[in-house]
């Protein structure tokens, strides 16, 4: 992309970096609530919520990190209603 004069912006670079950390998670040998929840919240910086969303229901273990990780993903992508909801949510089951 670049030799051809082209810069990247934001969103490429964030799309090739989750790329190659999604490539990495899936190697590793035992994976924990700090890499799942690394990968949600990589996921929610690269605009892909619905990938954050995916690995958040998918984890085994959550934890205060974890819901903040994808509670913070909506608000950074505009889903305010459904941070709120999660937040809520969070606070009725005393999570």
């Amino acid at each position: 992309m670049m030799n051809s004069g082209l810069e990247p912006d934001e969103v490429t670079l964030a799309s090739v970096v989750i790329s190659e950390a999604r490539r990495v998670f899936y190697r590793m040998p035992v994976r924990n609530v700090v890499s799942e929840t690394s990968m949600v919240s990589g996921y929610a910086r690269a605009a892909s919520i619905k990938a954050a969303r995916f690995m958040f229901w998918k984890m085994k273990q959550r934890n205060v990190v974890s819901w903040n990780a994808l509670i913070g993903g909506y608000t950074q992508n505009g889903e305010n209603e459904e941070a709120l909801r999660l937040f809520l949510f969070l606070k009725r089951e005393s999570i």
